[in-house]
C-alpha cells in the first residue's frame, strides 16, 4: 500500500496488523514523495525492537491533509 501512496496511485491508506518488516523500506519512499506516515498508537516505528511476536502496527499514510482526515476517521 505504501508504494502506491508514494507513487500517487493512492491518495492515502490505512493498514493494521502489519509488521515492522512490511514498513521499514516503504516509509522512506512515502516521505521522499512528500507524504507522511502516522502510527495510531502515537509511537514511532520501532526499528530497534525487532520481535517475531510483536503485535501488529496500525498506521495511516498519505499527504498531510489526507493523513489528518484518515486519523480523524480512525480515532472517531
Amino acid at each position: 500500500h505504501l508504494a502506491y501512496v508514494a507513487t500517487g496511485m493512492l491518495d492515502g491508506c490505512v493498514d493494521f496488523n502489519v509488521k515492522i518488516w512490511d514498513l521499514a523500506a516503504a516509509i522512506p519512499l512515502v516521505r521522499a514523495a512528500g507524504g507522511e506516515v502516522h502510527f495510531l498508537n502515537g509511537a514511532q516505528l520501532p526499528l530497534r525492537q525487532f520481535d517475531l511476536r510483536m503485535k501488529g502496527i496500525i498506521y495511516v499514510a498519505g499527504s498531510p491533509a489526507m493523513c489528518a482526515r484518515l486519523r480523524t476517521i480512525m480515532q472517531g
